[in-house]
């Protein structure tokens, strides 16, 4: 899936490529964190064991099958393809591995790569700390809710960008890619002070037991708006502008493709999701 992300795109679309395949990506994760959320519905908060039925877990696996099908019947063959500017793919050769040793030493002598490399980490690193932070504050049916919002909002993100990354109306792709920086450390600065002075007004001890607050009470909505906008920063820092970023200084596929980090199939990723959203919505 990345090399098509990441190879097959014009330049004029290389941003809307990767777009697409995250947002594939998250209505996976959408879609499993709905089964969380259905499942936790009206489950009490202070139940432990409730789980997803075999049965869901069943019909991800024929999905997958029939995506593996799928792909064997309808995918083409990368010599075959031609894009609508009538260019062509370049030719795929089996790697060796000097080559690929020799490849990953380039990249990462890359400086550009390399000044990349911190915004990446820490776009992971929001991560540990929102989902804690779901874990600790909320029932678990809110839990549920918040990681179906978290998700979501990560499409329309994911095409936001990509609308100011690909337009021409922005001017030439220097200053698209500033705008981009400028509007992702914009939303980036304002939640993490938003969180920050939540945390301070609420002060909150994780020594303590979570006060467990539900969708229903008023105590809800600032937790609740901060934690799906970071869902937008994620998809806005990682997943959308820093990797668009690398894939425009790289315009050889097999580079490109080999500097992006490994994702699964949409599919498979719905599968996986069941038992991550499960476990964060779960989290104690």
């Amino acid at each position: 899936m990345n090399a098509i992300a990441f190879g097959y795109a014009e330049e004029k679309e290389k941003a809307l490529y990767l777009a697409v395949q995250w947002v594939l990506c998250q209505t996976g994760s959408t879609l499993a964190a709905i089964v969380a959320l259905g499942i936790n519905m009206q489950v009490d908060s202070e139940t432990k064991d409730a789980g997803a039925p075999i049965a869901v877990y069943i019909v991800f696996v024929v999905i997958q099958v029939i995506a593996m099908v799928l792909a064997l019947i309808l995918l083409v063959r990368p010599k075959n393809v031609v894009r609508s500017d009538g260019t062509r793919l370049a030719i795929f050769q089996a790697p060796t591995v000097k080559n690929e040793l020799l490849g990953m030493w380039q990249m990462v002598t890359d400086i550009k790569f390399m000044m990349l490399l911190p915004p990446m980490i820490a776009a992971e690193m929001a991560l540990a700390l929102q989902s804690s932070l779901n874990g600790f504050y909320f029932n678990l049916r809110t839990r549920s809710l918040n990681n179906v919002m978290f998700n979501f909002i990560q499409i329309p993100a994911s095409f936001l960008m990509t609308w100011i990354l690909d337009s021409p109306r922005f001017g030439q792709r220097k200053t698209r890619a500033l705008i981009g920086i400028t509007a992702m450390s914009a939303v980036t600065l304002g939640i993490c002070a938003a969180e920050a002075g939540w945390l301070v007004v609420n002060d909150i001890d994780r020594t303590a037991e979570g006060p467990s607050v539900d969708w229903t009470d008023s105590a809800f909505v600032g937790p609740f708006v901060i934690y799906i906008i970071y869902g937008s920063v994620y998809r806005y820092i990682f997943m959308v502008l820093v990797v668009a970023q690398r894939d425009l200084h790289a315009n050889d596929t097999t580079a490109s493709t080999r500097s992006q980090p490994s994702t699964s199939s949409p599919l498979s990723r719905t599968t996986q999701s069941v038992s991550h959203a499960w476990a964060a919505s779960s989290e104690a």
